[in-house]
């Protein structure tokens, strides 16, 4: 029998330091396929250039502009990891400190700002992320030319640096450097799966996981923690290899 085609693993991360995290992860779990990582460079849940597009459509599209020169039958499906922002808590916790001097800082009791003006732009952006994100999460599969290619949607914490050091509010220029060191061939190296179960929320009384897990940071303050439910993505690729089989 002839050995079946290579299927590629599409991966929508937010910048250079997620793909490096997750790349050999993924390479790890589909060692057969090929994994297929583009960096939206940003959020794509509050892109203010695509505010009147509904999140499904974003992503077809940014999907379709990057198939680079594979065909729509070779995708095994489309793994979208986003950070929280703390984007999911209520305007209670934007705050306002005019000593500050960044516009903005992130912290674990809330998104700090300097202005009241910047307290209205970033309680909008929240608003934003909150209903993107919230039909982003129910979407099953992603339509493109008469084809249904599996989606799936993950969050991290605040961001990933939050993740793997509890750090916040990393220069832009040392999230790299800070990254390439966790994943270099030491000692010290991150260990992605134990790292991401250990921060997966803690949930009773479970039927579905997936979205208790997006309930679960849609409360409270719990978008400002440590938390990821990243880890489901291990049941959800053995699902996608399995259906290829």
């Amino acid at each position: 029998m002839a050995n079946k085609r290579k299927k590629a693993l599409f991966v929508i991360v937010e910048g250079e330091s997620d793909s490096l995290f997750f790349f050999e992860e993924l390479q790890r779990i589909c060692r057969d396929e090929h994994i297929h990582i583009k960096a939206y460079h940003g959020d794509i849940f509050t892109d203010l250039n695509q505010q009147n597009i509904p999140i499904r459509d974003r992503v077809r599209t940014f999907f379709k502009d990057r198939l680079d020169n594979l065909r729509i039958s070779d995708f095994l499906g489309i793994i979208h990891f986003t950070d929280t922002d703390g984007a999911y808590a209520n305007d209670e916790y934007v705050i306002v400190d005019q000593q500050q001097q960044d516009k903005i800082r992130y912290h674990n009791r809330g998104i700090y700002v300097n202005s009241d003006d910047q307290q209205l732009k970033m309680q909008l952006r929240n608003k934003l992320k909150l209903e993107h994100t919230s039909n982003a999460r129910k979407l099953m599969n992603i339509t493109y030319k008469s084809t249904e290619i599996p989606y799936r949607l993950f969050y991290l914490s605040q961001n990933l640096e939050h993740l793997v050091f509890d750090a916040l509010n990393v220069p832009d220029n040392e999230k790299v450097k800070k990254i390439v060191g966790a994943m270099s061939k030491q000692s010290g190296k991150v260990n992605v799966e134990s790292l991401l179960k250990q921060h997966h929320p803690a949930l009773s009384n479970i039927t579905d996981k997936y979205r208790d897990s997006w309930d679960f940071i849609f409360q409270g303050d719990n978008s400002l923690q440590r938390y990821t439910n990243a880890a489901l993505m291990y049941d959800y690729l053995e699902e996608l290899l399995a259906a290829k089989k």
